[in-house]
């Protein structure tokens, strides 16, 4: 079916057409349709505002890939639609989001999490926010695909940006924010360290941003936990911004520089340590040194004590240290 623009005639037919297999219950026909002709890129989603209601309805009773296909006819309506009408979709819609988000299938969820925002972004009520954060926060659990959880993080910093006229949602919202830095999954933890690094959030002194992050508004009991972690990842940001972050802590080494294994014998008796360095290669540098502490352990030396150990009292003793350096020969040096 070709859809031109301006051709009233033909919109009418369309409109009739598909109102048809609706009340004949082609419902599968009437979704696959309509999706078609409202395709948010290429198509007409201005005709889906007759039939915003009719497929809300649908929502609970569509097999997987049908309801999904649904969900994206109301997507690109809410794209272009009004204030008024993003109200009636959402009184509709609201009973049928916990399900939609606690679904299996991660379309589901991407398109019900987009179309959430959508809609947020066009209704101004409080009460609707409210919803909508206990409809998230109470789906979180369920949301499995790294762009169901990207989706999910990036509306609750939208309503945290947005929204900031209540003060009761917004400090639930910071501490969920702040303990996504500690989350189990590598896509919410960049997300979050992503959105923390934003302008405007903090500050770009440590000095301030300790004082900032110490502050009481920055604590919810709910976040106890993952408190102390978070506020560290806050800190350690500073870093990440600094230009000395990626340099190398020290230059590459000479590539003609080679190395070699060393053998280190030790040696210990039962009433103090004996020769640290037993063996020394020619052209090696020894270190000779007294301990500092006598052994408080004695260690046995024969098959029949080997589990007898005998504790002492460790007294202090004169340490010298004395670095010799052997002359060199011609085996080289420990640099080779």
């Amino acid at each position: 079916m070709i859809l031109r623009r301006g051709s009233e005639t033909l919109l009418q037919q369309t409109r009739t057409r598909l109102l048809q297999m609706f009340e004949r219950n082609i419902h599968d026909r009437f979704i696959l349709c309509l999706a078609h002709i409202t395709a948010r890129d290429t198509g007409y989603p201005q005709l889906a505002a007759v039939f915003m209601v009719r497929v809300t309805s649908l929502l609970p009773t569509l097999p997987g890939d049908f309801r999904w296909r649904a969900l994206q006819i109301l997507v690109s309506r809410t794209d272009t639609a009004l204030g008024m009408e993003a109200m009636e979709l959402w009184m509709h819609l609201q009973p049928l989001l916990p399900q939609l988000l606690a679904t299996r299938d991660e379309h589901i969820q991407e398109e019900s999490l987009l179309l959430i925002q959508l809609l947020l972004c066009k209704i101004e009520e409080a009460s609707v926010i409210r919803t909508t954060i206990d409809i998230l926060m109470n789906a979180a659990l369920s949301l499995t695909s790294s762009t169901a959880q990207k989706l999910f993080l990036e509306t609750l910093a939208w309503i945290y940006d947005n929204k900031p006229a209540q003060r009761d949602y917004r400090t639930e919202l910071r501490g969920y924010l702040l303990k996504a830095l500690s989350d189990d999954s590598e896509v919410i933890r960049k997300q979050a360290s992503q959105f923390w690094s934003g302008a405007g959030r903090l500050d770009s002194d440590p000095i301030h941003r300790l004082v900032d992050i110490l502050s009481p508004s920055f604590y919810a009991k709910s976040i106890e936990s993952t408190w102390l972690g978070s506020i560290i990842s806050l800190l350690l940001q500073l870093c990440e911004a600094s230009v000395d972050y990626n340099r190398p802590l020290a230059e590459p080494l000479d590539p003609t520089i080679q190395f070699r294994a060393v053998d280190m014998n030790s040696i210990a008796t039962g009433t103090g340590v004996g020769t640290l360095l037993q063996y020394v290669p020619m052209g090696m540098i020894r270190a000779t040194q007294t301990p500092a502490f006598s052994l408080t352990q004695s260690i046995a030396t024969s098959a029949d004590s080997s589990d007898t150990m005998n504790f002492q009292f460790a007294f202090p003793s004169s340490v010298t240290l004395a670095l010799e350096e052997i002359s060199e020969s011609p085996q080289g040096s420990m640099f080779m």
